[in-house]
């Protein structure tokens, strides 16, 4: 976490381990609600990795986690919005 504070990165990877089961853990939903307002604070965007099956990925839908990236048939974020734009001076437009 303490990366993550340091580097300001323009993207963050959401473990495969956080997106198993999340329809149905509270823990791993509070997680990712703690990470989404992290990101949306921050200006960053979340990309949530390993998405197996529709029912992850609804979750990480109404949780507004906007990018994915699938291992299985599951076609993720198929209207993804477009970036944020970069800010004046902001470390990561360039």
């Amino acid at each position: 976490m303490r990366h993550i504070l340091e580097l300001h990165p323009a993207f963050v990877k959401l473990d495969r381990s956080l997106v198993t089961g999340l329809e149905s853990d509270e823990a791993r939903q509070a997680m990712i609600v703690g990470l989404c307002h992290f990101a949306l604070a921050t200006r960053c965007r979340l990309i949530a990795e390993g998405i197996e099956t529709e029912n992850e990925l609804t979750a990480l839908k109404l949780f507004k986690v906007e990018l994915g990236q699938a291992t299985c048939s599951v076609d993720p974020f198929r209207s993804v919005t477009p970036a944020l734009p970069a800010r004046d001076g902001d470390a990561r437009s360039g």
